[in-house]
């Protein structure tokens, strides 16, 4: 079957053939092809899902795979559970998927029956009845040992302890090995025709040099589902922190429990241990000056419980970079350590294994976190690289001043582009297809590209692909505003907000999305809204977010005006069709003031460089967060809204036609000013 006979089927049982959907197509075909990267923005109502799901099914090959990620679960749920399996039936071939998940996320089958061990019994006394209940529950084949298909709500605390990671798991060597919920799961991985990851598990499998979690990058064709969030997660992903104050409590419980670990695995425990244990004192020792030091400059410094540090400290580079080394020793010694412990089990079945090996899975977790998280913070950049955000913050548990401060040491790279083009690009002989309805800033690709790490590998193509609506039935309204929420005017907008909210919303007689960049206002605002007005407002927070959008359609349903109240997660992933969103309300332009250590770093390397941070960071980041406040709107063919912007900077400041142009082709309609509106006519009448 070719792209033309597939696209034959859909029309035939009522699918509307879309131009833009078929040159989507037409484009991943290509890249399949050629195995380049494409990078694609579909509009709303192209239908992305099956824009690249059927190119990639009607191209499979039997040697290579296919991993689609997203940003969300909501998304993983809907390609396995509607998207694909509607394929299936259109295209009458079987497509067999599975979605990949994390091993935190299957129960260690080891540790829920280990009652007879004093883990076990600790947890009996907890919750006695829930470890019965999930033993039962799998026993009768009612569970099948995923969290996420959990019938009861289990404690994160208790989940943790019945859970393990790959360095507590001793894989085929347990005896519940052929039982193994993950092991399972990841059999039946081989055999999928697709893999749906998420885009944090694509990312630890990519730090892992690809093919541990997922399989390796040269045999997978990769499709990044809404890729606008791929960058931004990856540098959450590559950043690390450390608590100096648990770092130094740690070390003294490791150099305990792990004495007669050692015994059991040395011919020489004596003389290893020994060692072992100066490598970690001297760490231990050399946390305590670099503790003082920050406890030294940190009150001087600070803001908001944090301080960013403008330059590497040379004073503190040299107390930190020796560590490093035997930071690693450590690490090392104890995954050594384990591979023996195993080794040795094979022989001569070793007691109480398990908690050995979850004790050693801890030890080997922390020694690597240190010594990973000092490697990134004396990093020294090359050239015009971008730099590293190395601040220290104070924990919120040691808030108090009775407590001891307890400083956390941060280090993160400020973009994911080296280690993503070095790590993964390079890395991939097949075609990735990054997609999202929202990837151009200001019209242009460039600021995605360059954070995603692409802008100069030659085998990358962009395309844009606008969206089917008629935008021209909808409108966009910029009132007559007198102040803008800027600078000292702040406040003033927030009570002009209040004064002209109530005229707007008590005209609207179905869904409307009020959308605001501060909790402080949205609650400011929602606290001044008259009786008549507030007994229809969902307001964020009052009710978890899925319950408040069942409240907000059921008002809707029964021919009652419906308001939501909402900030940023509000702004995307939303879908309100129809009378459920019939006016979205834009209360302020969604500038980003450079809040996080990362920003500002961002920001002054922009600086350093001689670029405007304003054009290069802060505008296309804000024109792409409009277009995603907008897209809010028209979810449907047949939708008909507006949109209301509150913020007349869009009309009256220099990048306002920017911003305008890079959202979908609104009618436009901008309230004129009154006073001068009344000058103009006597004017015409002297």
């Amino acid at each position: 079957m070719n792209l033309t006979d597939a696209i034959a089927k859909l029309t035939a049982i009522g699918y509307q053939e879309r131009v833009q959907q078929t040159e989507m197509m037409t484009l991943i075909e290509q890249t399949l092809a050629q195995k380049s990267i494409a990078v694609i923005e579909g509009g709303t109502g192209i239908g992305k899902t099956f824009g690249y799901l059927i190119p990639l099914l009607l191209k499979a090959k039997d040697d290579t795979y296919i991993v689609i990620a997203t940003a969300t679960v909501n998304l993983q749920a809907q390609l396995a559970e509607i998207d694909i399996p509607q394929l299936q039936k259109i295209l009458g071939r079987p497509i067999h998927a599975e979605i990949a998940k994390g091993r935190r996320r299957y129960v260690c089958l080891s540790r829920l029956y280990q009652k007879d061990t004093s883990q076990g019994e600790l947890l009996m006394e907890q919750v006695p009845l829930q470890i019965e209940t999930l033993i039962e529950n799998f026993e009768t084949r009612k569970w099948d040992g995923d969290k996420d298909t959990l019938a009861t709500f289990v404690h994160p605390q208790l989940w943790q302890q019945l859970t393990t990671d790959a360095v507590g798991c001793t894989n085929r060597r347990c005896a519940f090995f052929e039982d193994c919920p993950y092991f399972k799961a990841r059999k039946r991985l081989t055999d999928a025709d697709i893999i749906i990851a998420n885009h944090d598990l694509l990312l630890s499998d990519i730090m892992m040099g690809t093919g541990s979690i997922l399989p390796a990058a040269e045999k997978t064709t990769y499709v990044i589902d809404e890729a606008h969030h791929f960058p931004q997660k990856a540098v959450q992903h590559f950043s690390s922190a450390l608590s100096l104050h648990n770092a130094q409590e740690w070390l003294d419980t490791m150099i305990k429990g792990t004495q007669s670990i050692f015994a059991l695995t040395e011919d020489n425990s004596s003389l290893a241990y020994t060692s072992f244990v100066e490598t970690c004192q001297v760490v231990k020792a050399q946390l305590g000056p670099i503790f003082e030091w920050v406890d030294t400059h940190f009150e001087q410094q600070q803001q908001n419980q944090t301080w960013l540090l403008s330059e590497n400290p040379k004073t503190l580079i040299e107390v930190i970079h020796p560590l490093i080394l035997d930071c690693k020793k450590i690490f090392s010694k104890c995954s050594e350590v384990r591979a023996k412990l195993m080794e040795i089990n094979d022989i001569n079945p070793i007691a109480n294994i398990d908690q050995h090996l979850a004790g050693l899975g801890y030890h080997i977790h922390h020694s690597e976190l240190l010594y990973r998280t000092f490697e990134l913070f004396c990093y020294e950049e090359q050239g015009d690289e971008p730099p590293i955000a190395r601040w220290f913050a104070i924990a919120p548990d040691t808030l108090q001043k009775s407590k001891r401060p307890n400083y956390i040491c941060h280090a993160a790279r400020i973009s994911a582009a080296p280690v993503l083009a070095a790590q993964f690009w390079n890395r991939t002989e097949q075609a990735v297809i990054l997609c999202s309805a929202t990837l151009r800033s200001l019209g242009k690709f460039d600021d995605f590209l360059q954070k995603a790490g692409l802008e100069f590998f030659t085998k990358v193509k962009t395309a844009a692909f606008l969206s089917p609506f008629d935008y021209q039935k909808s409108r966009l309204h910029i009132p007559f505003m007198k102040t803008t929420p800027q600078g000292e005017s702040s406040a003033a907008h927030t009570e002009e907000l209040c004064e002209i909210l109530p005229g707007i919303l008590a005209q609207q007689t179905h869904g409307v999305l009020v959308l605001f960049t501060s909790q402080r206002v949205m609650s400011t605002v929602y606290e001044a809204m008259p009786l008549e007005i507030k007994q229809h407002i969902f307001l964020q927070g009052a009710l978890p977010k899925s319950k408040l959008m069942q409240h907000h359609k059921a008002q809707v349903d029964q021919e009652h005006l419906s308001i939501i109240f909402g900030l940023q997660s509000f702004a995307e992933g939303v879908d309100l069709p129809g009378r459920y969103c019939h006016h979205v309300i834009i209360t302020k332009l969604p500038f980003s003031v450079p809040s996080t250590p990362i920003e500002k770093t961002w920001v002054k390397w922009l600086e350093r460089l001689g670029k405007n941070s304003f054009k290069h960071h802060v505008l296309p980041d804000t024109a792409l967060r409009l277009t995603q406040y907008a897209g809010r709107l028209i979810r449907t063919q047949e939708d008909i809204g507006t949109l209301t912007i509150l913020d007349r900077r869009i009309v009256s400041k220099f990048y306002g036609k920017q911003l305008l142009a890079s959202l979908p082709p609104f009618r436009i309609e901008v309230d004129a000013n009154p006073t001068q509106l009344t000058v103009e006519i006597k004017n015409k009448i002297i």
